[in-house]
């Protein structure tokens, strides 16, 4: 059982892992933004390059958003803590489900 004085800590640590899962999610949603403003096949019919532009802006600026919390909770560790369930999810899983046939 963990010390009493560990509760803080590992309380701590698993914030960092949650913010690392949400930086990564933001990592993938900014990226399959800029997907679908360059991909020929997956860009919506009607949708402007300037709205293409806002949204990748909006993706990027929620993207750095979470990388700083998470950064931040890992300075107040001293470390990184890692977890295996904490990836970006493999290219076929995520990518132009136009080319994928879907």
């Amino acid at each position: 059982m963990a010390d009493d004085r560990e509760l803080p800590w590992k309380k701590l640590e698993g914030r960092a892992v949650e913010a690392h899962k949400a930086y990564v999610d933001a990592l993938v949603a900014w990226e399959r933004v800029i997907h679908m403003a360059t991909c020929p096949r997956c860009r919506p019919d009607g949708i402007s390059s300037a709205e293409h532009q806002e949204q990748q802006d909006l993706a990027e600026a929620e993207k750095e958003r979470r990388r700083i919390v998470y950064r931040d909770l890992c300075n107040v560790l001293g470390y990184f803590p890692t977890r295996k369930d904490v990836a970006i999810p493999r290219e076929d899983e995520t990518w132009c489900p136009k080319q994928r046939g879907h």
